[in-house]
């Protein structure tokens, strides 16, 4: 095992094996033949690590395990757990999205989650983390980021992502905070396409940057930039994974950041239209990228690069005395023994669930005869688990529609409206269409009692100002839906502050 960085060693390194070291490909364990290619990455073209999709705890355990094994050198193997670690893989403890603990604004609470998901991780072996998302969500119709936010004021969202880095990298877990300079104030998917932020410097540096300041103060190990452009610091258009302007002149320079700089997903369409994958890899590592994540064709870029090294090595170089630097750091085992107790791990997902509610206006339901009304944008049935909740409580629902006629409701039934919207890549399902929205509105004259649950964004509410009673929670998860429930029926005190202005 390396112990630690310098010329000697460097001048060791063969060409593919430094740029190797410089590439995170992705381990998908929905697809079968995904631990066969991760061994022929990790013997023959010597990858810095992986970023783990899906798959079962003890599945993911044995297989970073094995991969640590054969390894010459420490892997990283990232994952995307911004909700915990159940966000991935099947088996550990899943969190609500992380606006949950903007509206709780309990440093406890965010320790207690941070301790979890740390705990877990290295259980299965993982030590690179691609959290907190530390971008202010300052544009309502955020279609990516939105929940994933603790917030839209800088000063929580900088307080309690330095609270979360500080408590996930003691225990040996690096953290990368997303997204450099700020993803919060777009209205389009990175994903699907390349957002275009106007501000200038001084704008960012009055509300996006201020988390990043922090962050960096709290010796925050690694930054995700953002596949976003920036024409007003850096004219060329690039985004900021391929700007140099931005990674180097503001993150380095100006701000002072020495760890690592990880691209976000290279399969993310964002980035088509500037070149191949080939050369937006040797943009954004010129630019000041130390790790490329995920890109589409990780061995034909391997052997590229390498061919063309001469090029670009002393950059090359530099990335991996960072790279290398930070390896010394992570947890050298290659699984915890640790025996965790994912009872009390769940129990404790369940108090965050709790306690993040908000109840906007209104009070208990006043009648235990009510018509459920559900609007999701995802499965189907997710809702027949409050419907249950409620029937044990003693309500009685006297029907389940998505499109009920006012003329068919009784005037001594309350009418329940139950709309979900969630954040995903690729996807538009953090907002109600236009059609939605009216048809909603449309039962703005009724008399009965209107109660609106809003499950995921917050901003959805805002569409609606009729409704008696408006109780909203960041998730839709069972334990979400149950708090909800309860609230509703007068068995739980809500405790939420809402941690964005409708």
């Amino acid at each position: 095992m390396y112990e630690s960085p310098g010329v000697s060693f460097l001048k060791e390194l063969s060409d593919i094996q430094k740029i190797g070291q410089l590439i995170m490909p992705r381990i998908d364990f929905n697809n079968s033949d995904t631990v066969d290619r991760a061994e022929i990455l990790v013997k023959d073209y010597s990858v810095c690590g992986f970023i783990i999709f899906n798959g079962e705890l003890e599945q993911v355990r044995e297989t970073t395990s094995f991969l640590q094994s054969i390894s010459e050198f420490p892997l990283l193997f990232g994952i995307d757990a911004e909700r915990g670690l159940g966000q991935m893989l099947k088996g550990a403890t899943y969190f609500p999205f992380l606006m949950s603990q903007g509206a709780i604004n309990d440093t406890e609470s965010v320790k207690k989650q941070a301790k979890i998901t740390a705990e877990e991780m290295l259980y299965a072996g993982l030590n690179l983390i691609f959290t907190p998302v530390i971008d202010v969500n300052s544009n309502p119709q955020n279609p990516i980021v939105n929940i994933r936010s603790f917030g839209d004021d800088p000063q929580i969202v900088s307080e309690l992502g330095a609270i979360f880095i500080n408590e996930i990298q003691k225990r040996g877990v690096l953290s990368c905070c997303k997204h450099f300079p700020g993803h919060g104030d777009t209205d389009m998917d990175s994903h699907s396409t390349l957002p275009v932020i106007k501000k200038t410097y001084d704008e960012l540096n009055d509300l996006d940057l201020i988390p990043f300041i922090a962050a960096i103060e709290n010796k925050v190990s690694a930054v995700m930039p953002a596949h976003i452009s920036f024409p007003g610091i850096d004219k060329s258009g690039k985004p900021a994974t391929m700007s140099e302007v931005i990674l180097e002149d503001i993150l380095r320079k100006k701000l002072g950041f020495n760890g690592l700089i990880i691209s976000d997903s290279f399969k993310m369409d964002a980035l088509n239209g500037f070149g191949s994958e080939v050369q937006n890899t040797i943009e954004a590592i010129r630019s000041g990228v130390n790790i490329i994540l995920d890109p589409e064709e990780p061995i034909s870029l391997i052997e590229n690069l390498s061919s063309g090294l001469n090029e670009f090595e002393e950059t090359v170089n530099s990335s991996l005395n960072k790279l290398f630097f930070h390896k010394r750091f992570v947890n050298a085992s290659p699984v915890s023994e640790e025996k965790l107790d994912f009872e009390q791990n769940k129990k404790a997902s369940d108090i965050v669930s709790q306690k993040s509610v908000c109840r906007l206006k209104g009070s208990s339901l006043k009648n235990n005869k009510v018509l459920l009304c559900v609007f999701d944008s995802g499965k189907d049935k997710r809702f027949e688990f409050l419907a249950t909740y409620l029937k044990d409580q003693k309500i009685n629902i006297v029907g389940k529609s998505t499109s009920p006629k006012k003329a068919d409701i009784s005037q001594d039934t309350s009418i329940i409206f139950i709309i979900s919207t969630t954040v995903s890549a690729w996807t538009d399902k953090f907002n109600l269409s236009v059609e939605t929205r009216n048809f909603i509105n449309s039962f703005e004259d009724l008399e009965n009692e209107k109660i609106l649950l809003n499950f995921g964004s917050p901003y959805i509410a805002s569409n609606f100002n009729f409704f008696d009673t408006v109780i909203l929670t960041f998730d839709s998860n069972k334990s979400c839906q149950k708090s909800v429930a309860d609230v509703l029926v007068g068995k739980l005190k809500p405790e939420g502050k809402l941690p964005v202005n409708l």
